[in-house]
Order: C-alpha cells, then structure tokens, then sequence
C-alpha cells in the first residue's frame, strides 16, 4: 500500500460493516483485541487490526444500535480484495497495511475524531459541564478547556460526547441513573440522542431509553439521568471554537 493524491480514485475504499455476532447480556464489543482479550497494535490513530474476524456468511450481521461496527475496507479498483493487516517480517512490534485476497486481517474499526466542540450549560444553575483530568464530572462557572466536550457521531442519529481535553473520556450513564465517563468510546452506554425542545435540548440515554441527562441533586453527584426531565433536564450549546485555551 503506498501513498497517492488524495484526490485519485486509488485512494477510494468502500466500507462494508461486518462484526462477530453480539451475545444477549451485551450490548457493545470491544473491537481490536486478541482471544486473550489484550489490545492489538494500532497501524495508526484510526484504525485497529481485528485478528478474529469473520470467515464465513453466518458471521456477517447488520450493524444495530446495541452492536459495535467493524469493516472490510474495499479499494474501489480492486473489488475482489481487502485492505489487511500483518505482522512486518524482521521488526519487532511491527505492522504493515496491504491488499489481500484472503480473509486474515481484513476487520477494520473506523474512529472518527471530528465532531463539533461545545460548551455544555443548564440555563437554571447557569454552568457548565466540566470534566477534570481523572475524568471526574463536576459543574463549572468558567468556560475553558476543561468544559469543552466533543460531540461524534456514532450511526443511527446518536452521538458519543468526549471530553475535548481528555480525549480518551466519554460521558456514560448506567441504569440506575448514575452519570460518569468511561474510556469505552464503544460502549453503548455512551451513546446518547439529542432531542430539540422549545427551550434548549434534551440529552436522552441511548442504551437507558426514557432518561434524560440532569442537573443532579448535590456537590457530590453534580449529574444524573432521570425519568422525569423538567427544566433542569434542559441543555444550551454554545460554540467553544473560537476561544483561546493556552
């Protein structure tokens, strides 16, 4: 695989979703491990090796809201083939990228990174949502770096929302309520539905159907998701582009 113009249709993939078949009680897949459950080596920031991809027809599903997407990236010249990965013969820890016709190496995880940067406030309590470096949420009088969330869109009209700063935290709900970040940006617990109101916006849980992101009731727990949105259920955007963080 070499580089071309990035305007040549050699540099064409079509994407087909495929994946491993999701178990009951879970409703995400960690994509990019081996059967010993450790992480594969990144080629690069956005894309993973899946060394236990489907070999047959009975493994190819269609992508749900409750599953993780995983691809075969087919080069638009050569239909036949797949983009894989492999072990670089003679160096250590090393990876290549090249097009094949078999089926070792061919899953591939897209992580799309743009999305749009925002502040997150509640017009009731007049702050913004913050999360610190340890991923602690908490709520804020300030508009900085820490404030900022990215908001990446995950299919089906959700969204995943990250912490601008602290890339690596996403903003997670359980069932029972309870509102905190995670590092599984494929988690379906991450996932959430914006809804426009008259007022502002609604943050609904995706994997919790029926609870809306809310101001919580103290210090300790600053949010929560709740059955019952009133007006501190209601969320403003603001842009967070134009500020100048350092």
């Amino acid at each position: 695989v070499g580089t071309q113009n990035f305007k040549s249709d050699e540099t064409i993939f079509l994407m087909e979703a495929v994946g491993p078949p999701q178990s009951e009680n879970m409703g995400w897949a960690r994509i990019g491990s081996n059967q010993s459950g450790s992480p594969t080596t990144n080629l690069n920031n956005s894309l993973s090796w899946e060394s236990n991809n489907p070999t047959n027809k009975k493994d190819v599903f269609r992508p749900t809201e409750t599953s993780s997407i995983q691809y075969f990236l087919i080069p638009k010249f050569f239909a036949e083939q797949k983009l894989a990965g492999r072990r670089k013969k003679g160096v250590r820890d090393g990876w290549e990228a090249l097009v094949s016709d078999g089926d070792e190496g061919t899953t591939w995880e897209l992580e799309f990174t743009s999305g749009e940067l925002c502040y997150i406030s509640n017009p009731v309590v007049h702050s913004q949502i913050r999360c610190d470096l340890f991923g602690k949420l908490t709520l804020s009088a300030v508009s900085q770096g820490w404030e900022v969330f990215r908001f990446i869109e995950v299919g089906f009209g959700n969204v995943a929302i990250s912490s601008w700063t602290h890339t690596h935290k996403f903003l997670s709900s359980d069932p029972d309520g309870q509102v905190f970040t995670s590092e599984n940006r494929l988690g379906h617990w991450e996932k959430w539905r914006l809804e426009k109101t008259e007022k502002g916006v609604h943050i609904i849980s995706v994997a919790h159907p029926g609870r809306y992101l809310t101001i919580g009731p103290n210090e300790k727990e600053p949010l929560m998701t709740s059955t019952k949105p009133n007006d501190f259920s209601i969320w403003h955007f603001e842009p967070a582009h134009e500020n100048v963080y350092y």
